[in-house]
């Protein structure tokens, strides 16, 4: 049993349901001394629920004045740690809505200390078995995508992209409050910023608890946050259709012009070269400034490119003189299924090479909470 005096534990909140108090209760219960509640802009009908779990159980109440999403609400916690509470040195995160046990809590907690006695840096996440009956169907597709996103961009398994129960040591909260983005697609956003930096990522199995097959009690909207958490590749996927649009009117204007839609090596070839530096310029700056937000000074990310549009273009131009002798000459069927294969493999390398800055993670840093939006209660 470890001591969990410097562990805190962090919950956000939006129009709490009785299970938060419930929580709470159980939590204290197994030596947490330090509970962080967010007030996400409930408004005054909620005030009495998180002042009454402030009197009754002396938690920690940071209140935002507005709405501001699940993402901000765990930087403003996080920045909270670290500016007011140098003594925590481990921080866990969980839901207000009784999805995650106590118990579960203090399984992440432990894994934490144990890491931290053997010098280890790693975050946690409580994972949930989607394989059982009572999961809705929105959550087991969610949580599949996604799981499948990440093996594909960093080949990594994780079996919960989406559990909100997770553990963090306090050095790595610098890096989480300065992750891209302020309502759910900030957890899809801090994983991929972990592993970008090749930070250890354990898991924990923790129960699998829903209140209804609708999943009511929560705030998730399956569209507009799923576009939230995709909105990165979805924005990728256009700027690569836009420009594979103009590569591939080029290539074949070059092929029927120059080469009479002859299927000759070389005439492939450079169709493939003077349509690609067509397309990669448009490419290049419609990913620098529509996808990864890029506002660091160009050359850098220009050069990098510029070397990845060469391998890529070796890979395409090989890739389709071979499949195009395989398929009999069908030289433009050809080149798009090998550029298709190629989409992921530049969209990785992209994210985390071509347009990334000293943090080491392709995308625009957010600022920490405004303090003007956030006022603090404590317990006395």
């Amino acid at each position: 049993m470890h001591n969990f005096a410097d562990v805190a534990v962090i919950i956000p909140s939006l129009h709490p349901s009785p299970a938060l108090a419930d929580t709470i209760r159980g939590i204290r219960a197994r030596g947490f001394s330090r509970i962080l509640v967010v007030d996400d802009g409930s408004g005054p009908d909620y005030a009495h629920v998180f002042e009454a779990v402030r009197a009754d159980f002396g938690v920690e109440l940071l209140v935002h004045s507005k709405n501001m999403g699940k993402g901000c609400a765990l930087k403003t916690a996080f920045e909270y740690c670290s500016t007011t509470a140098p003594e925590i040195t481990c921080v866990v995160t969980a839901d207000s809505d009784g999805q995650h046990s106590p118990e579960d809590i203090e399984a992440v907690a432990n894994r934490l200390l144990d890491n931290r006695a053997s010098a280890t840096t790693a975050a946690v996440l409580g994972v949930r078995d989607f394989s059982g009956a009572g999961v809705p169907w929105k959550s087991r597709l969610g949580n599949r995508l996604t799981s499948g996103l990440v093996r594909i961009l960093f080949g990594r398994r994780v079996t919960d992209t989406q559990t909100g129960l997770r553990g963090f040591p306090a050095e790595l909260l610098t890096l989480l409050e300065s992750v891209r983005g302020n309502r759910f697609e900030y957890e899809m956003n801090s994983l991929m910023a972990l592993m970008r930096h090749c930070i250890n990522v354990q898991e924990v199995g923790i129960q699998t608890i829903y209140h209804d097959m609708q999943n009511s009690q929560s705030h998730f909207r399956p569209l507009i946050d799923s576009m939230r958490i995709y909105a990165q590749i979805l924005r990728f996927g256009a700027s690569s259709l836009v420009g594979a649009a103009v590569d591939l009117t080029l290539f074949t204007l070059f092929v029927s012009v120059l080469y009479g839609g002859s299927r000759n090596a070389q005439g492939i070839v450079i169709a493939i070269v003077l349509a690609r530096i067509g397309s990669a310029t448009l490419n290049y700056r419609l990913n620098r400034g529509f996808v990864f937000h890029e506002k660091a000074t160009a050359w850098l990310s220009l050069l990098r490119y510029s070397m990845l549009a060469v391998v890529l273009l070796a890979a395409s131009a090989t890739g389709s003189v071979l499949l195009s002798r395989i398929l009999g000459g069908h030289v433009v069927f050809a080149k798009t299924a090998v550029d298709l294969t190629l989409f992921l493999a530049s969209f990785a390398a992209q994210r985390a090479w071509v347009f990334s800055r000293g943090s080491g993670y392709g995308i625009a840093l957010a600022a920490s909470p405004a303090t003007s939006t956030t006022s603090r209660s404590t317990a006395p």
